[in-house]
């Protein structure tokens, strides 16, 4: 009704949904920061997205576990959509690679005591967990549990998809508790190139209180992505030739090389296997690996 030349936010799918067919109303481009839920873009011609996608997490851990020489593991997911796309999407990458899945469990999304879970795959002795927890109360519990109940110690490794060891909130929460944790992520807080500098820099600069995590990565890059649609169109923004402004669009994002598909309008980016360590007085996410253009 504000006449509004460009949609943005989202971070949930649902809420995403939603909005697309009003994008397709209105012919209005529809810029997604968050929602990574499975065919987002399909809703709707004007619906791009800067986030990721839970495949695109999924499949570069897996493969890290197979090259690592894991050979047997263990998923633990909430049981909601993305928990159960995380679940098959690992398992039947892992298992095309020769791996084996020791524990299949799904936990309900209000579930936060872990400890009868972790003592049933403790007694699997596979070589790690996978694990994919929606964040917050839930994501701690689930740390402190395979920490207090010894698996770490029996050897086994925590390979988590993000949410358990997030930059700005469950790791400040766990501190040390969450050394030795892996993760994948499409953002390296380490990362040694001149776009992920110059934003932590000005970032730091702006909000001297405030840690940076995934979240602002988003906006920035959404930031840069509307930016880029004014400037294609002269500052109309007439829907359809700033979509086309977009697809295939690639920038230097703080998160490494970033790329909007050309068919998709889905972003195509490096994905990192973190692993939580300590530098100096701070407890980082440190990028160990890598995995380019993920689609």
């Amino acid at each position: 009704k504000d006449r509004a030349q460009v949609l943005g936010g989202f971070m949930y799918t649902p809420n995403a949904v939603a909005a697309a067919s009003v994008a397709t109303q209105g012919k209005v481009p529809l810029v997604v920061f968050n929602a990574a839920g499975a065919g987002l873009t399909e809703r709707s011609p004007y619906l791009v997205r800067v986030s990721y996608t839970q495949a695109q997490l999924t499949l570069p851990m897996a493969d890290y576990a197979a090259k690592k020489g894991m050979k047997r593991v263990a998923t633990l997911v909430s049981d909601y959509a993305s928990g159960q796309d995380a679940e098959r999407t690992f398992e039947e990458r892992f298992k095309s690679q020769g791996g084996e899945i020791t524990n299949r469990i799904r936990v309900p999304l209000d579930n936060f005591d872990f400890g009868p879970f972790m003592q049933t795959i403790k007694a699997a002795k596979p070589d790690a967990v996978l694990s994919f927890t929606p964040g917050g109360v839930v994501s701690i519990g689930l740390v402190k549990a395979f920490k207090d109940n010894g698996l770490e110690a029996q050897g086994i490794k925590l390979l988590t998809l993000g949410g358990e060891v997030d930059d700005t909130s469950t790791l400040p929460t766990l501190g040390k508790t969450a050394l030795g944790v892996y993760s994948s992520s499409f953002y390296n807080p380490t990362l040694d190139e001149p776009a992920n500098k110059d934003f932590r820099q000005a970032f730091t600069k702006a909000y001297p209180k405030t840690d940076i995590g995934v979240v602002h990565v988003q906006a920035w890059d959404a930031m840069h992505l509307i930016h880029h649609m004014v400037k294609a169109t002269d500052g109309k923004v007439p829907g359809d030739k700033a979509i086309e402004a977009v697809k295939g669009h690639e920038w230097a994002s703080p998160r490494g090389p970033a790329r909007i598909g050309a068919a998709t309008r889905d972003i195509e980016q490096r994905i990192y296997i973190r692993r939580v360590t300590e530098m100096g007085d701070a407890l980082v996410n440190r990028g160990i690996d890598q995995y380019e253009a993920a689609r």
